[in-house]
Protein backbone atom coordinates (compact mmCIF):
# COMPACT_ATOMS: atom_id res chain seq x y z
CA UNK A 1 0.00 0.00 0.00
CA UNK A 2 1.29 3.71 -0.93
CA UNK A 3 1.18 6.52 1.58
CA UNK A 4 0.18 8.95 0.17
CA UNK A 5 3.42 11.27 0.82
CA UNK A 6 5.97 9.08 0.07
CA UNK A 7 6.64 6.57 -2.96
CA UNK A 8 6.96 3.86 0.40
CA UNK A 9 7.78 3.10 3.86
CA UNK A 10 11.86 2.53 2.95
CA UNK A 11 12.36 6.33 1.37
CA UNK A 12 9.95 7.51 4.90
CA UNK A 13 12.46 5.79 6.90
CA UNK A 14 15.42 7.33 4.92
CA UNK A 15 13.82 10.84 5.33
CA UNK A 16 13.19 10.52 9.22
CA UNK A 17 17.05 9.63 9.84
CA UNK A 18 18.63 12.10 7.38
CA UNK A 19 21.75 12.80 9.15
CA UNK A 20 22.60 9.08 10.23
CA UNK A 21 24.81 6.95 9.02
CA UNK A 22 23.38 5.28 6.02
CA UNK A 23 21.72 5.47 2.88
CA UNK A 24 19.59 8.33 1.67
CA UNK A 25 17.33 9.71 -0.97
CA UNK A 26 17.43 13.83 -1.17
CA UNK A 27 16.17 16.03 -3.98
CA UNK A 28 16.82 19.55 -4.56
CA UNK A 29 16.00 22.14 -7.77
CA UNK A 30 18.85 23.32 -9.80
CA UNK A 31 17.35 25.94 -11.79
CA UNK A 32 13.83 24.80 -12.71
CA UNK A 33 15.26 21.03 -13.02
CA UNK A 34 14.88 18.40 -9.85
CA UNK A 35 17.60 16.17 -9.20
CA UNK A 36 17.18 13.18 -6.85
CA UNK A 37 20.70 11.89 -5.23
CA UNK A 38 21.06 8.56 -3.41
CA UNK A 39 23.40 9.50 -0.81
CA UNK A 40 25.74 7.63 1.85
CA UNK A 41 26.77 9.02 5.00
CA UNK A 42 29.88 6.96 6.62
CA UNK A 43 29.24 8.61 9.60
CA UNK A 44 26.27 10.51 11.82
CA UNK A 45 26.86 14.22 10.42
CA UNK A 46 27.19 15.38 13.69
CA UNK A 47 30.85 13.22 14.00
CA UNK A 48 31.73 14.16 10.51
CA UNK A 49 34.47 16.59 11.81
CA UNK A 50 36.10 14.18 14.38
CA UNK A 51 35.90 11.37 11.54
CA UNK A 52 37.85 13.01 9.28
CA UNK A 53 40.40 14.36 12.14
CA UNK A 54 40.66 10.96 13.61
CA UNK A 55 41.12 9.24 10.09
CA UNK A 56 44.24 7.13 9.57
CA UNK A 57 43.25 6.47 6.03
CA UNK A 58 41.14 8.84 3.46
CA UNK A 59 38.22 9.17 4.44
CA UNK A 60 34.82 9.83 2.09
CA UNK A 61 32.54 10.77 4.82
CA UNK A 62 29.46 10.85 1.80
CA UNK A 63 29.07 9.32 -1.58
CA UNK A 64 26.52 10.82 -3.98
CA UNK A 65 24.49 9.73 -7.37
CA UNK A 66 21.80 11.15 -8.75
CA UNK A 67 18.92 8.78 -9.51
CA UNK A 68 15.68 8.80 -11.36
CA UNK A 69 14.10 6.12 -9.63
CA UNK A 70 13.53 5.22 -6.05
CA UNK A 71 15.82 2.04 -5.06
CA UNK A 72 13.41 0.47 -2.93
CA UNK A 73 10.11 0.90 -4.61
CA UNK A 74 10.94 1.79 -8.07
CA UNK A 75 8.89 4.99 -8.51
CA UNK A 76 9.92 6.91 -10.98
CA UNK A 77 11.09 10.25 -8.23
CA UNK A 78 10.19 13.24 -10.50
CA UNK A 79 6.53 11.61 -11.04
CA UNK A 80 5.93 11.27 -7.68
CA UNK A 81 7.61 14.19 -5.59
CA UNK A 82 6.63 16.54 -8.63
CA UNK A 83 4.73 18.83 -6.68
CA UNK A 84 5.96 18.13 -3.07
CA UNK A 85 9.52 18.04 -3.66
CA UNK A 86 9.98 20.06 -0.12
CA UNK A 87 9.46 16.56 1.36
CA UNK A 88 12.52 14.91 0.24
CA UNK A 89 14.68 18.02 0.39
CA UNK A 90 17.40 18.07 2.96
CA UNK A 91 19.66 20.89 3.12
CA UNK A 92 23.06 19.23 4.74
CA UNK A 93 23.26 16.76 2.25
CA UNK A 94 23.10 19.30 -0.55
CA UNK A 95 25.22 21.21 1.53
CA UNK A 96 27.65 18.48 0.93
CA UNK A 97 27.57 18.61 -3.04
CA UNK A 98 30.15 21.01 -4.90
CA UNK A 99 28.06 24.10 -5.70
CA UNK A 100 29.11 23.95 -8.95
CA UNK A 101 26.63 20.78 -9.38
CA UNK A 102 23.93 22.25 -7.13
CA UNK A 103 23.88 25.17 -9.16
CA UNK A 104 25.31 24.70 -12.34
Amino acid sequence: MRNKAYCCEDIKETLTTKTEKGFHIHGFKRGEKRIYMLAYLACDLSNLQAALENAKTDLSPISQQAISNCPWCGSKLDRFYKNKLEIIQNKDLVSLLPQWFTQG
